[in-house]
């Protein structure tokens, strides 16, 4: 049941973490305004240099305006489903 609710909040809410907010999900849209290669929207050095590979999965969420958070959500099922695993294998 927890988990039901969590993917329906996972689609409909808004991103509520900062981080997400100021850095990861927004550099996805500086990346859309000005291009990657000679960008000049860059507001930190980070920004160019922290790997891209788990924003640019959100990155069809975020055109799309919904849903930002279902990448994050799968990887939690995924986490759970190896640590359940783990445990039923140790027991």
């Amino acid at each position: 049941m927890m988990l039901l609710y969590w993917l329906t909040w996972c689609l409909i809410a808004p991103v509520t973490n900062a981080d997400s907010q100021v850095y990861n999900l927004a550099r996805l849209w500086v990346i859309d305004g000005d291009g990657l290669f000679f960008n000049h929207s860059y507001t930190w050095f980070t920004q160019l240099i922290m790997p891209w590979s788990f924003d640019a999965v959100h990155y069809p969420l975020v055109r799309l305006g919904y849903g930002y958070a279902l990448p994050s959500f799968l990887c939690l099922l995924g986490i759970m489903a190896i640590v359940f695993t783990w445990a039923g294998e140790l027991a």
